[in-house]
């Protein structure tokens, strides 16, 4: 989990400093993730890119969007996604974002299903309120599950017009 987190950091690095190479704008990129890639996402708000190279802007990523069941690594070395991340316990919670703060004041928005277990919900209410400074909202999902999150980026989706508010698509 950690090298994938390190990949992430150095990819990300990779497309700030050369975005204008591809016609992408430097203050426009947003990330973004389901799932696994949730948790990613909001690691890559969390990340303090100064740190990692002098020449990156704390706001790297001008906002993230994560569409996650999970905002904690599993809490002990038995759950089924520490056992499959090899992680201990306290590098799941190392590697959690809900315990780390966000880097920057960029906007976060979160969306969890509806219908998903109360411990999935409680885990995306928990990003929300420990991210209070950057937390630009929660997208309802009624009547879902992560099982049925395939369709989520396709037009007329609740997901959709949050996405478009937070990346300034909407005016």
């Amino acid at each position: 989990m950690e090298e994938i987190v390190r990949q992430m950091l150095r990819a990300s690095r990779w497309l700030w400093l050369h975005a204008e190479d591809y016609g992408m704008d430097q203050d426009r990129l947003y990330v973004g993730g389901h799932s696994p890639a949730g948790i990613s996402s909001a690691m890559l708000m969390a990340a303090i890119w100064p740190v990692f190279d002098p020449q990156l802007p704390k706001d790297l990523w001008k906002g993230g969007s994560r569409s996650a069941v999970y905002t904690t690594c599993g809490r002990s070395s038995t759950s089924t996604a520490n056992v499959d991340l090899r992680l201990d316990e306290a590098t799941a919670m190392r590697l959690s974002p809900a315990f780390m703060p966000p880097a920057s004041a960029a906007p976060v928005m979160t969306c969890v299903g509806g219908d998903e277990s109360s411990e999935f919900l409680r885990q995306n209410a928990l990003l929300g309120e420990r991210w209070r400074g950057a937390f630009a909202g929660d997208i309802p999902m009624p009547g879902r599950t992560i099982s049925r999150w395939s369709t989520a980026s396709r037009p007329g989706e609740p997901a959709v017009p949050g996405r478009a508010q937070l990346m300034k698509l909407d005016k």
